[in-house]
């Protein structure tokens, strides 16, 4: 398997775990981060916004990780995806101080995912990605 079809798997799965907590038992989920979801408006919105975009994702990234001609685009996504997710999370680090365990954790998940996507890029180059 390819570093690339690999980077890719590993996020489409990372990301089906993180959506389906968020999908069946967003309160649970979100108590990792210290994140409360009082009302049921709050708790549909974290199931939409955590479950479904996560899980949507991660359709895309084993789409693109079954598909050479996609591989491109989906770890492009994946750099980029990832990359916001580590800018917020050290932008909030430097505003707010405190971050508990599972944020350094999210956190090195994150930039590994990044730098998995940008090397596949750069050393499977693009006659990798044209099957």
């Amino acid at each position: 398997m390819s570093l690339g079809k690999a980077s890719l798997v590993i996020a489409a799965a990372s990301f089906v775990v993180y959506g389906l907590a968020f999908l069946c038992a967003p309160e649970w989920a979100g108590s990792f981060v210290g994140v409360a979801f009082p009302t049921s408006s709050a708790r549909i919105d974290a199931r939409a916004t955590y479950g479904g975009f996560f899980l949507g994702t991660a359709v895309y990234w084993a789409m693109c990780a079954a598909r050479a001609r996609w591989r491109r685009a989906g770890l492009v996504a994946q750099a980029v995806i990832l990359g916001g997710f580590v800018v917020g999370r050290v932008a909030g680090m430097m505003v707010d101080s405190g971050a508990n365990a599972a944020i350094y954790v999210l956190l090195a998940g994150e930039i590994v995912g990044v730098l998995l996507a940008l090397v596949a890029i750069r050393t499977e180059g693009a006659e990798a990605f044209k099957s």
